[in-house]
C-alpha cells in the first residue's frame, strides 16, 4: 500500500468466539470460506478496508456475516494459529 493513500484505509481486528456450550458460525461474502468456531475456539479477524467501502459485520444467534468490499484485505486466524484462505 502506497503512503499516499495511508489515510484511506481503515484498520481494525475483533475476535469471534463462542459461548461455553454454542457454535459460532462464520460467513466471508460474498464466497467464502464458511468456518464452524466450537467451544474452547476463537478466530482472529484483521481487516484493512478502504473508508469510503468498509467491509461490513452482520450478526445473530449463533452466526456473522462479514462482507468485504472488492479492495478489502480480510486475514482470519484460528486459535491453532492456522489462516484461512478468504476469497473476496
Amino acid at each position: 500500500m502506497s503512503e499516499a493513500r495511508e489515510g484511506e484505509w481503515d484498520r481494525y481486528m475483533f475476535l469471534l468466539s463462542p459461548g461455553d456450550d454454542q457454535t459460532l458460525h462464520v460467513r466471508f461474502e460474498p464466497i467464502g470460506p464458511d468456518y464452524e468456531i466450537r467451544p474452547g475456539d476463537h478466530l482472529l479477524v484483521r481487516v484493512q478496508s478502504p473508508s469510503d467501502d468498509p467491509v461490513e459485520v452482520a450478526t445473530g444467534a449463533g452466526w456473522v456475516n462479514v462482507w468485504g468490499a472488492p479492495d478489502a484485505i480480510i486475514r482470519a486466524t484460528t486459535s491453532s494459529g492456522v489462516e484461512l484462505d478468504i476469497l473476496i
